[in-house]
């Protein structure tokens, strides 16, 4: 008849019954298992996975290029892929998830000193100390000089 699909001749396990063919029920071709990992990310989630770490990607790139802009060129981050696998019913369910830490502004370090009990303190234990402790007061009232 016009506009059927011809189905070639399946080939079949004897003893079981399972038909042994590269061909889906609609005549089309099926996909073949995954031999990679990049063909698994494509499975999950019906390629939607895929899609939502490439997207991932692409954001954290432009973040970290940002960030180096603004810090002397050098910035990182990093994007995590996890894959969490359980056996369920003979049949394996991967469940996908993605962490992303994208770089964060430098924040200035404070130089502090230890004693010996592991208390920290802006003074070498082992020197004196020329100048105390003083309060800094709130100047927003005070009007800006001009030098």
């Amino acid at each position: 008849m016009k506009g059927e699909v011809q189905m070639a001749e399946e080939a079949f396990d004897k003893e079981t019954g399972e038909v042994l063919s590269s061909r889906a029920a609609d005549g089309s071709r099926r996909a073949p298992p995954s031999a990679t990992l990049a063909d698994t990310i494509r499975l999950l989630n019906d390629g939607q996975f895929d899609l939502d770490a490439s997207a991932e990607l692409r954001e954290l790139v432009a973040k970290i290029a940002d960030h180096a802009d603004n810090a002397k060129g050098v910035a990182k981050g990093s994007l995590t892929i996890k894959l969490d696998i359980k056996m369920m019913n003979g049949a394996h369910v991967v469940t996908p998830n993605i962490k992303v830490t994208a770089p964060t502004p430098d924040q200035p370090g404070t130089l502090l000193f230890a004693d010996n009990d592991g208390r920290l303190s802006r003074d070498r234990p082992d020197q004196g100390v020329f100048f105390g402790t003083r309060m800094v007061s709130d100047n927003t009232d005070r009007a800006t000089r001009t030098v």
